[in-house]
């Protein structure tokens, strides 16, 4: 027992030009590694994906906050932090095999096209959906003056309508809708926390107070988080001055705030 904490005691601490060796050599193995499977293996690979595979398998032994975006994704990112996309403004699900219409964000081009929810999209830009590894969203998605053409299917009727659409910058809202519940109690329901979260959170609680609000419900249910420094702007609304809300700590010392 004495010789195996003494073992640990003496790999805890590895000099820092034995630790860039060791990076070092198991790059060059897994680079190796992968030589050796696209020379050997008896199917053609595919390098980005087994890559993407294969870094998102390490990233996911840590834990589930750190992740990879590729540069095709970054749209994505974006997206997620700012809350704006070039696009057409719906939210698509499937429905079986079928990909449905199932919301609509108003004064977008797909409200103005007359795009409803319930629409089965069929072909986007005669791309047929049904097809295997079809992402709609990447065929809807596109920059601001540009257009796309959406074959759709209406309630009850088997004729398919080609429907025109024309992109831009749609900006998701992070409170969806807010008003009063009784005469003193306000409702808030909050679905993200991108860049303007705060900014949308005080007006919708301002007004609610100007009608008389005296307690709140804020209905976070399918929010999936998003920036931390919305969720600290957002708590200032409700808590004491100086009040401690969170903490953040990692290797960098630098980076550490509270």
């Amino acid at each position: 027992t004495g010789v195996a904490a003494l073992g640990l005691s003496l790999a805890s601490f590895t000099d820092p030009g034995e630790r860039f060796f060791d990076i070092a050599k198991n790059l060059d193995i897994y680079a190796m590694l992968f030589k050796e499977l696209n020379r050997y293996y008896v199917d053609e690979i595919n390098p980005n994906r087994t890559i993407k595979i294969s870094i998102d398998a390490m990233l996911k032994s840590f834990d589930p906050y750190t992740v990879y975006y590729a540069e095709d994704d970054i749209e994505d990112y974006m997206t997620m932090t700012t809350g704006k996309y070039n696009g057409i403004g719906i939210i698509t699900g499937n429905r079986g095999d079928k990909v449905v219409i199932m919301g609509i964000d108003e004064g977008t081009p797909a409200e103005k096209a007359g795009l409803r929810i319930g629409d089965e999209i069929v072909k986007v830009d005669g791309i047929d959906l049904r097809r295997k590894g079809i992402d709609p969203g990447k065929l809807i998605k596109g920059q601001t003056g540009t257009t796309v053409k959406l074959s759709v299917k209406r309630y009850g009727n088997d004729k398919l309508e080609d429907i025109i659409v024309a992109r831009e910058v749609v900006k998701m809202k992070n409170v969806t809708y807010y008003g009063m519940i009784s005469d003193e109690v306000g409702y808030i329901d909050l679905k993200d926390f991108n860049s303007t979260a705060s900014k949308e959170m005080r007006q919708a609680f301002s007004e609610l107070k100007a009608k008389g609000m005296k307690k709140l419900v804020i209905d976070l249910r399918d929010n999936p988080g998003g920036l931390l420094n919305m969720a600290v702007d957002i708590c200032n609304i409700f808590l004491p001055k100086e009040s401690e809300i969170v903490t953040t700590k990692g290797k960098v010392q630098e980076w550490n705030k509270t």
